[in-house]
């Protein structure tokens, strides 16, 4: 058995981070394992997501996009302007795995709460009828949530649902 060396993993994909886009994602979930509450450490994590992101996994794109969704969520001081260009950024780069990835579920059926429960869209873009549409797109590539939202009727933007097998 090897035995695990979390810092010298750090250390290793940080000296390769630049050669694969992956690369960054990974070391990014790695270090927000081990981030806990170091804002710091937290910070440094979700930058790795991003650069990520920025270069076209789709992916560290919904996993950005719900990190900052959830960090919104969790914070209650940030002024309105600041409040709604985070919400921006979070439709910005859901709608980026969206269409990254021709088969991305999880990301159509985020995307369609989002504009369903009028979450990143100005009061005049809250639109049922696109958000419908792009939730029955992810229902018709599997998605449980999705399937429950139509059978219900009930499309709350509550919680993330972790991505499962998104081909980059």
């Amino acid at each position: 058995e090897v035995p695990q060396d979390s810092a010298k993993a750090v250390a290793m994909l940080e000296s390769i981070k630049d050669s694969r886009i992956e690369v960054n994602y990974i070391l990014g979930k790695m270090l927000l394992e081990q981030a806990s509450d170091n804002y710091s450490d937290y910070q440094k994590a979700i930058g790795y997501i991003k650069k990520a992101a920025d270069n076209g996994s789709a992916v560290a794109q919904y996993d950005y996009a719900e990190s900052l969704r959830l960090g919104l969520k969790n914070t209650q001081d940030l002024d309105k302007k600041m409040s709604d260009a985070v919400k921006r950024s979070v439709h910005e780069y859901m709608y980026m795995a969206s269409t990254s990835n021709g088969d991305n579920a999880a990301a159509y059926r985020q995307l369609g709460l989002y504009f369903v429960n009028g979450f990143g869209v100005d009061k005049n873009e809250m639109n049922t009828e696109k958000g419908m549409k792009l939730i029955s797109t992810a229902a018709e590539l599997d998605d449980s949530i999705a399937k429950k939202c139509i059978d219900t009727n009930i499309c709350e933007l509550d919680k993330p649902v972790e991505v499962k097998n998104i081909n980059e």
